[in-house]
């Protein structure tokens, strides 16, 4: 029995979509299996996993883990569904081998993994761990295949936000505004389209260093927040739910993404 290509191709995606998740893309999967039998649970909190040598900056996650986890069940109106398991690396060399990545902070998998990079300024920590548990909270409740549909700009805009600035401190928000003003910035797209599950549209798509897209797509997450509350977390609720970006956001705000982008726009404008 022959299948069609239309009936194979989302099981194709999904599949994917085990792999491909979060802050991250295809050569994340590369390490997805490497071994994490040597780390050990936080005699504090077994939702921290430490590599020996690791306890000073394992200590401080778990200190702001509480907090982190209050910021963002609220931020996304939701209960995280399944257990949190943060990996936190005792070197730059075991983060790397497990992600492959140089960001400080990652999910991937359902599982957070944090580089020993952001103790070099320990008061970044709070702020990356809230953002990278935003991101978990969004794929436990959509999975996979949902949340790699849903476009980078508001992973990371809703993510940035939760977590007050995680990813985006060093730039002010008076510098992405006057960024915005100059005609230097993201566009608020509705959707990721088969494009965008192999390459995301992240910072560099707009010609924009990481922290600058995270602080304005932050800034536009809030100013959908604060125009109405009541739409946004109808919205919020709605794709966490597992129903289609786009139609969600049109029907929560009743416009759509560059609509409310424009009025936005008009608004720093004046």
């Amino acid at each position: 029995m022959k299948y069609k290509s239309a009936a194979v191709f989302p099981i194709f995606l999904f599949s994917l979509s085990l792999f491909l998740s979060g802050c991250t893309a295809f050569k994340t999967a590369l390490y997805s299996f490497r071994s994490t039998d040597h780390f050990i649970h936080h005699t504090s909190d077994t939702r921290v996993m430490l590599e020996p040598g690791a306890e000073e900056f394992a200590d401080l996650v778990v200190s702001n883990l509480p907090e982190a986890v209050r910021k963002v069940e609220m931020g996304h109106y939701s209960k995280f569904m399944e257990d949190i398991i943060i990996f936190v690396c005792k070197s730059h060399e075991s983060y790397k081998s497990l992600t492959g990545r140089r960001a400080k902070a990652l999910m991937h998998r359902k599982k957070i993994y944090l580089s020993p990079a952001m103790m070099t300024e320990p008061e970044t920590v709070p702020l990356y761990l809230t953002h990278e548990l935003s991101h978990l909270m969004m794929m436990q409740k959509t999975g996979g295949y949902q949340y790699m549909k849903i476009p980078s700009w508001f992973h990371e805009g809703m993510a940035t936000f939760v977590s007050d600035g995680g990813g985006a401190h060093k730039v002010s928000r008076q510098a992405a505004l006057e960024s915005i003003k100059k005609s230097r910035h993201f566009l608020p797209h509705d959707s990721a389209g088969v494009r965008d599950l192999f390459a995301p549209r992240y910072a560099s798509h707009w010609k924009l260093n990481p922290h600058m897209f995270y602080r304005q797509a932050m800034i536009f997450v809030a100013y959908l927040k604060n125009s109405n509350e009541d739409s946004f977390k109808t919205f919020v609720t709605s794709i966490q739910n597992g129903k289609d970006f786009s139609d969600s956001f049109n029907t929560s705000f009743g416009m759509t993404t560059l609509e409310i982008w424009d009025e936005f726009i008009m608004g720093i404008s004046s």
